[in-house]
C-alpha cells in the first residue's frame, strides 16, 4: 500500500502533487494498477473525489488513461509550471558563452542545474527520455572536449546508431560518465582509467602535449638533420674508430726477460728464510705502456 501522510491534493499544484505521488509509488514498488486504485486516498475535498470517481480511468484502474484525464481537468488549474524546455536551453547556453566547463567543480555545478530541470521535464512528460537532451547537454563543452567525449563513447560502443547509420543520442549515464572523465583529464592532465579505451585517450592526450602546437612541430622538423648529414657523421665516426684500433695494435705489451731471474740465483737467495730481510726491491720497476 502506498503511504505518505504529508502527501495530498487539495486543488492546487496538481503537477507537483502528481510528481511526488509517482515517486512515492515507486518507493513502494506499486504497479500502474495500484496507482490508479489508491490515488483516491490522497485527494482531500469531496468535490475533487467526485470528479475523480467520474473519470473512466479511475473506474477501470487504468493509470495511463486516468493520468491523462486528471491532467486535462486539474492540470489546467495548475499555473505553477516550474520549468520548460526553454529553461534547459538557457542553462546550456549560459555555460557555453562563459566557457566555464574547465574544472570538475564547474562541471558539477552545470550538471546539477541541468539535471534538476531535466528531471522535472521528464517527470511531467515535456521530454520523453533523459537521453533526448544529451546533445543539448554536450553543447556547453568546448569543441575539443565534445570531440573527445564522442571518441570515448564510440570506443566503448556507447554511441548507438539508427538503421540508416545515423547517430542516436547516448544513454544519459553513459554521457555523464564520459563528460566527467574528459573534465578530469582536462583539469589534471591525467585520470584514473578503468579500461583500455580510457587509457588510450589519456595516452593520446599526453602525446599531443609532448608534440606541442603546430609552430613547435614545424621548428622540430626544420632542425632535424638530413639523411646526408647523418651518413657523413657515421663515416667520420667509423674513421675515428679505425685510427684508434691502429694505435692500440701498434703499442705491443712490454716484454720481460724471464731468464734473468733464473740466471741470478744469488738474488733469489737474498730472500731465503736464513738471511735477513733485504732492503732491495723484490722486482724491478717497469713502465706499463697500457697505462702510461
Amino acid at each position: 500500500m502506498i503511504k505518505d501522510p504529508g502527501l495530498f491534493y487539495n486543488g492546487s499544484h496538481f503537477m507537483k502533487f502528481l510528481t511526488q505521488y509517482k515517486r512515492i509509488a515507486q518507493t513502494f514498488q506499486a504497479t500502474d494498477y495500484d496507482k490508479a486504485l489508491q490515488i483516491g486516498r490522497f485527494v482531500r475535498t469531496e468535490q475533487l473525489k467526485c470528479e475523480l470517481e467520474e473519470m473512466d480511468g479511475y473506474e477501470q484502474c487504468n493509470w495511463k488513461k486516468l493520468r491523462k484525464e486528471m491532467v486535462e481537468l486539474w492540470g489546467e488549474l495548475d499555473k505553477t509550471v516550474l520549468y520548460t524546455t526553454a529553461d534547459l536551453i538557457k542553462v546550456a547556453e549560459e555555460y557555453t558563452a562563459d566557457g566555464q566547463l574547465t574544472t570538475h567543480r564547474q562541471y558539477k555545478a552545470y550538471l546539477g542545474k541541468f539535471t534538476t530541470i531535466l528531471k522535472y521535464l521528464v517527470n511531467n512528460e515535456h521530454i520523453a527520455k533523459k537521453q533526448d537532451a544529451s546533445m543539448l547537454f554536450l553543447s556547453a563543452f568546448s569543441r575539443e572536449s565534445q570531440k573527445n567525449i564522442r571518441r570515448s563513447l564510440v570506443s566503448q560502443g556507447r554511441l548507438p546508431r539508427g538503421k540508416d547509420g545515423s547517430s542516436k543520442p547516448p544513454l544519459w549515464n553513459h554521457l555523464t560518465e564520459a563528460a566527467e572523465l574528459e573534465i578530469h583529464a582536462e583539469e589534471h592532465g591525467y585520470v584514473d582509467v578503468k579500461n583500455f579505451a580510457e587509457s588510450n585517450q589519456v595516452m593520446q592526450r599526453s602525446l599531443d602535449a609532448q608534440k606541442g602546437d603546430s609552430r613547435r612541430r614545424e621548428k622540430m622538423i626544420a632542425d632535424a638533420p638530413t639523411p646526408q648529414a647523418v651518413e657523413k657523421k657515421f663515416q667520420e665516426m667509423a674513421q675515428e674508430i679505425t685510427l684508434l684500433r691502429q694505435q692500440v695494435q701498434g703499442l705491443g705489451p712490454a716484454t720481460y726477460n724471464q731468464n734473468q731471474s733464473v740466471d741470478r740465483p744469488s738474488e733469489r737467495s737474498e730472500f731465503s728464510r736464513d738471511n735477513a730481510r733485504s732492503l732491495a726491491p723484490l722486482y724491478e720497476h717497469r713502465i706499463c705502456y697500457y697505462c702510461h
